[in-house]
């Protein structure tokens, strides 16, 4: 049998400058290279080209962790990087949002608007469109459409954007051509603020957003006006198919969200909730994941974490049917078994029923989160996010906040099944004592490994007379798996005592 097992870094990489530059997406490109976004205020270390306060800042990271090539995109004002996606000529479309009216932004609608930035491979800008209003627009997510359109999904607050209802923000979804022409907009809410956060499109074409509602009219239906997690479905039309309000006695808020081959769509986002649709509290702020199917009804959820803050920022599928969860924690109790620092970089791994397969902190003494995650081909994970750190899993800091992108192996480090060696006869007793017999009279190395693969105990063990004893007793009751050297390795149940 394989045991889930705990990933390790197979490589990792600051990139940046000495002011602050912080990585929020990355895909991977059709040579197995990375191409990562986000934003810069640096003006120096490996950021050239920055055009004023705040840059959308794109650089291409080899599928070994090497920096290819980076470039600034932006004027003179705030520009920020929020997404990305690969097109079929080999390009690159990106989203963002911007405040600026120079440099390479040609036309500014309002005070902020969504950005839309089509590179060539070689990172070239060939065309940019900015969407939106008088107002506020804010951009969060981009997928391409079968038809080979684009939908980018986001807020505004302007009121001449058709279907807005006033007066704070709405969700905003944008239709877009292959060559960035508007298509067709639409918003989404009521007479509250509603804020989206993410979007995924279903292979039928569903485009499902994931955000959050405090209207009680309009579009939103269901809410008792509590800051509620809102899951709104709509067709290729912008026609709502449906929607759903997730609540309890707290703030809950969605933060992501993705299809699965199991044909149900996953949600992830906070709670700081003690009741409603919650099913067990950890304390402070709790990771929520809930499985959909694709009409909306909830399957089922589970909560993570401990009683400190923790949130997650992405959560992403493998062909297996598990997910990979990323964000941060600030706990060191509940589910989270490591602590680096302040807060920490967080992945977990789910299987198709939301139980845990394991999790992992990573980061230093300071604050560190991932922001997104990519599965490769070979099951390997590319995290993106931040760091503030110069110890523990981190190699290096080129000040203050760096984008950080950490490449996780996959690796099954539980036993398998096809391992040989001579079998043991191995019992256990109610004060976790294990009694093994069939053991040459010496010293045997051992290992102990519980449900997720990590390690509980090790050591060596001394066989007389063909017998050995181990004795555990504080490991909890559950099933794991003993690995003795040159034996087959075996899984053992401990008692409860």
């Amino acid at each position: 049998m394989f045991l889930h097992a705990q990933p390790a870094i197979d490589w990792q990489v600051n990139l940046g400058g000495s002011n602050m530059d912080i990585g929020l997406r990355s895909v991977i490109t059709s040579t197995g290279d990375h191409l990562v976004v986000g934003s810069s205020r640096s003006i120096d270390g490996q950021v050239t080209g920055q055009h004023g306060q705040l840059d959308i800042w794109v650089a291409l990271v080899s599928s070994t962790g090497s920096l290819v090539w980076q470039r600034c995109i932006g004027g003179s004002a705030f520009d920020e990087g929020r997404d990305l996606l690969s097109t079929p000529d080999g390009g690159y479309l990106i989203l963002g949002e911007t405040r600026s009216n120079d440099g390479d932004v040609i036309a500014s609608l309002g005070n902020r608007d969504m950005w839309v930035i089509k590179l060539s491979g070689a990172g070239n800008i060939e065309w940019e469109r900015t969407f939106g209003g008088s107002g506020d627009e804010y951009a969060f997510s981009i997928q391409r459409m079968s038809d080979g359109s684009y939908m980018a999904f986001g807020a505004t607050n302007s009121d001449e954007i058709p279907g807005y209802h006033g007066p704070l923000s709405d969700y905003y979804l944008v239709r877009i051509a292959s060559n960035g022409d508007l298509i067709q907009q639409r918003c989404y809410g009521g007479t509250l603020t509603e804020d989206g956060n993410d979007m995924t499109v279903t292979p039928e074409g569903l485009i499902v957003m994931c955000g959050s509602a405090s209207s009680v009219d309009g579009d939103v239906v269901g809410n008792s006006g509590q800051h509620s997690i809102w899951i709104l479905a709509v067709d290729d039309q912008m026609n709502i198919q449906w929607q759903r309000i997730l609540q309890s006695n707290g703030a809950s808020q969605a933060l992501a969200l993705c299809y699965g081959p199991s044909d149900q769509l996953h949600v992830t986002g906070y709670t700081n909730s003690t009741a409603g649709q919650i099913m067990q509290t950890w304390g402070d702020n709790d990771i929520w994941v809930i499985a959909l199917d694709t009409l909306g009804n909830v399957i089922t959820s589970a909560s993570f974490g401990g009683s400190g803050r923790d949130a997650p920022w992405d959560i992403v599928a493998a062909n297996n049917g598990d997910l990979f969860c990323v964000g941060l924690t600030g706990s060191i109790d509940g589910q989270v078994t490591q602590h680096q620092g302040a807060e920490d970089a967080w992945v977990l791994s789910l299987n198709a029923s939301l139980e845990l397969n394991w999790q992992r902190t990573f980061g230093g003494s300071n604050d560190d989160e991932f922001r997104s995650v990519v599965v490769d081909e070979n099951g390997g994970l590319l995290a993106v996010g931040r760091s503030n750190s110069t110890d523990g899993d981190l190699t290096a800091n080129l000040g203050n906040i760096d984008f950080w992108v950490v490449k996780l192996r996959s690796e099954e480090v539980g036993v398998p099944d096809h391992i040989t060696g001579t079998a043991l006869t191995i019992s256990t007793t109610t004060d976790h004592m294990v009694l093994i017999t069939g053991l040459k009279d010496d010293q045997h190395p051992y290992a102990l490994y519980d449900a997720q693969g990590r390690t509980v105990a090790q050591g060596v063990v001394r066989a007389t007379a063909g017998q050995a004893r181990i004795a555990l007793p504080d490991v909890v009751p559950a099933l794991y798996v003993l690995r003795i050297a040159d034996h087959a390795a075996q899984v053992l149940q401990l008692p409860n005592r």
